[in-house]
């Protein structure tokens, strides 16, 4: 079975702590989030949306919310089995804090 590598750039805006959104749905089996050098977050939130402006946290089977990624800068990590075994539409990376600048996070997905 061949598969297909993507990447798609998220972006925080300035004193903003979510990022733009992120098409899920039925598009990859993997996924991994890699951050910039510059990053000031210290833990990122992951919020889903079915319809790209409701937005809600998310959940696992047990229906409690999953927990927060602690993280640092320059650093790769993988995405929970949720994020690609549930029919999201959306996704959005929500930090603890407003960044500085700009910054663009990487998402990577194989299908």
């Amino acid at each position: 079975m061949n598969r297909t590598d993507s990447r798609t750039d998220l972006t925080v805006a300035s004193g903003g702590t979510t990022s733009t959104s992120y098409r899920v749905a039925g598009r990859y089996a993997l996924f991994s989030v890699a951050l910039p050098a510059a990053l000031t977050n210290t833990a990122l939130a992951y919020e889903v949306s079915h319809d790209n402006a409701t937005w809600f946290a998310l959940r696992d089977n047990a229906g409690a919310a999953v927990a927060a990624v602690a993280v640092a800068a320059s650093r790769s990590f993988p995405a929970p089995d949720q994020v690609a075994y549930y029919p999201y539409f959306r996704l959005v990376l929500s930090g603890v804090g407003n960044e500085a600048a700009a910054r663009t996070i990487s998402v990577y997905g194989k299908s």
